[in-house]
């Protein structure tokens, strides 16, 4: 398998040269232009992503004469598909949908051709890698976590009234909010932690409402200076989408 993997890969790598070669854009006929960026990236196999390909042409008068996708990829890869799906002569469309859809772990590459009536042509590459699925687990979710707190996008967060029956001196005074900061950040790891070891002991019921409680600390949906959210920073919102969606694969309610 890992040998066919790597034949694969580098059956790809040799594709994109020839094929970057024979589809120079300075090839290509002035009449018809394209624009878009058609490098996919790594897509998780089993989802898509779209791209828009964005198409203009002095004479408005033209038509496409000819339209074609082709595949340069494993067989039953899924790959690249375009819509809305026409058959020419049809008018001049300002952009066309394109979709990749991996259904395997291998890189994969596609021709786009288009040819109009008064001769323009345009040939536009497409390029695009299957990769796993990523699971999300508390390890993973801790690790996220701890990483953050390290990069200084997640910290733990004080609400203004928090303090409101201690005085103001001995807010200020030292370190006491930082922290009371420190004790919420910590709190909220050691909920999920504890989520954890629900889920390792098969409790998936109290697993899910324990995850519930430890999104609510990070909803932002609370009145703002009496907040009950924990933290703050720009990665709360993908660490909430990570709790999300564990819960989502635990099938919490």
């Amino acid at each position: 398998m890992i040998t066919q993997k790597k034949y694969l890969n580098l059956i790809g790598l040799l594709m994109a040269l020839i094929i970057g070669v024979l589809f120079l854009p300075g090839l290509s006929h002035a009449a018809v232009t394209v624009e878009g960026k058609f490098d996919f990236g790594e897509v998780e196999v089993g989802t898509s992503k779209p791209a828009t390909l964005s198409i203009s042409n002095p004479d408005s008068n033209d038509k496409i004469s000819f339209l074609q996708l082709q595949n340069i990829c494993g067989e039953n890869d899924g790959g690249f598909s375009i819509s809305p799906e026409v058959s020419p002569p049809i008018e001049l469309p300002e952009y066309i949908n394109i979709n990749y859809a991996p259904l395997s772990e291998v890189s994969c590459l596609g021709i786009l051709v288009i040819e109009t009536v008064e001769g323009g042509t345009a040939r536009v590459m497409l390029r695009g890698t299957g990769v796993a699925t990523q699971e999300i687990t508390i390890d993973g979710i801790l690790s996220f976590f701890n990483t953050c707190v390290d990069d200084g996008i997640l910290e733990g967060y004080v609400p203004d009234k928090s303090g409101k029956k201690r005085s103001a001196d001995k807010i200020t005074k030292g370190n006491g909010s930082d922290k009371l900061a420190e004790n919420r950040l910590n709190a909220l790891r050691n909920m999920i932690g504890m989520a954890g070891n629900l889920i390792d002991s098969e409790k998936n019921d109290e697993a899910c409402g324990q995850l519930e409680a430890v999104n609510k600390k990070m909803d932002g949906l609370n009145t703002p200076g009496s907040s009950k959210d924990f933290v703050k920073g720009s990665a709360v919102k993908e660490l909430a989408g990570m709790v999300q969606e564990l819960m989502g694969t635990l099938g919490c309610k």
